[in-house]
């Protein structure tokens, strides 16, 4: 399947009847004197004003070329100086958040989200979360050993 767009009801792809208008175009200019005429839908019309009318319609795709030449280039301009609006962005807001406070509502009207205040535990949660903690301090803070004995590794004197 083509990943290029075709253009909304000519059948044709925009690159070909840019082709087609400017083979026609550079035809009407060459070939035929300004003053011979062409059947052009009934209407009679001179060579050099059908070559004119063919260029306005070719100036719709040569317009659309140069537009998109300096679409990409912004965007490329853009997406080069993403990493360094980042860093502008995140610098500004630690600034506002240190300013502040990180749980100011005031940061919403930056774009940023406070920090939300720690939701209270219940009962059942807390007793958990009192006999968690008391496992860790016993786990990595053990009790020294009974009696006067000195610390291991050292002589008694």
């Amino acid at each position: 399947m083509s990943t290029k767009k075709k253009n909304a009801g000519s059948g044709q792809h925009p690159a070909a009847m840019q082709a087609k208008l400017q083979a026609l175009s550079k035809g009407l200019r060459t070939v035929l004197q300004p003053t011979d005429t062409i059947d052009v839908a009934g209407t009679s019309t001179p060579a050099g004003k059908a070559a004119d009318d063919v260029d306005a319609e070719l100036a719709f795709y040569t317009n659309t070329n140069v537009a998109h030449a300096a679409y990409e280039k912004v965007k490329q301009a853009r997406d080069a100086a993403a990493p360094a609006t980042l860093a502008h962005f995140e610098a500004l807001e630690v600034g506002l958040r240190a300013k502040l406070g990180v749980s100011n509502p005031d940061l919403t009207q930056f774009g940023l989200s406070p920090k939300k205040k720690r939701a209270k535990l219940t009962a059942e949660e807390l007793v958990k979360a009192q006999a968690k903690a008391s496992a860790t301090r016993a786990e990595h803070s053990p009790k020294p050993p009974a009696g006067n004995a000195p610390p291991a590794g050292h002589a008694a004197t």
